[in-house]
């Protein structure tokens, strides 16, 4: 006798590359949201932008940057400012600063920056992963991805975690460090920044 499958068992529905966001160690990374488009409870437009509060925040350390960072020595990147580690690793940043001597005139193209920033900021997480296919959660995803930057030769990684309301801060030979967002944190060349303090400036209250 030949058995069948099963008519209520479904095979796993593929994934389309335009949903991928990143990849890490050769496992696609994708877009937070990218089962609602797989099921067609949302549009890609849906879940491809920033939240409101990512938005205000990554401005406020912009304007920050901006004021301090010398354009003939450093270039500011954002608008996820893609990053070509290896042909296994393919990052986003929310901003970066890069070296101008260390990115220089050619490196510049239309594919990923493959030269380290000096300084790499992500601000919340946009991105999901698929335990079954990758073998990690999503905490693994974000001590990964600061790993292999800083392996890349990245200074510094600031990753501010708009959930938990935390920053981690790692740096280059030093242990990693959580820290509350209510306080002052070192941005770059001693400018320190304090988002939990700006927010209430701007009278923005965080809900559920």
């Amino acid at each position: 006798m030949v058995k069948t499958a099963s008519k209520g068992r479904q095979e796993k529905q593929p994934v389309p590359e335009f949903l991928v966001k990143e990849w890490l160690n050769g496992k696609p990374i994708y877009y937070k949201g990218y089962r609602d488009v797989l099921n067609k409870t949302k549009k890609l437009e849906d879940i491809m932008g920033c939240s409101s509060l990512q938005c205000f925040v990554i401005d406020y350390l912009l304007r920050i940057l901006y004021e301090i960072v010398d354009e003939e020595n450093y270039f500011i990147a954002t608008n996820e400012a893609g990053i070509h580690l290896d042909h296994r690793n393919n990052f986003s940043n929310d901003i970066a600063i890069y070296d101008l001597q260390v990115l220089t005139p050619e490196k510049i193209s239309r594919k990923y920056s493959d030269a380290p920033p000096v300084l790499s900021i992500e601000v919340g997480i946009n991105e999901e992963v698929d335990r079954k296919e990758t073998g990690f959660t999503i905490s693994d995803y974000v001590a990964l991805k600061v790993q292999k930057l800083l392996d890349f030769g990245v200074e510094k990684v600031l990753w501010i975690l708009i959930d938990s309301q935390k920053v981690l801060v790692a740096k280059q030979g030093e242990d990693w460090l959580i820290k509350n967002w209510e306080q002052e944190i070192e941005l770059f060349q001693g400018q320190a920044f304090n988002v939990g303090e700006y927010l209430k400036k701007r009278g923005i209250k965080l809900t559920d």
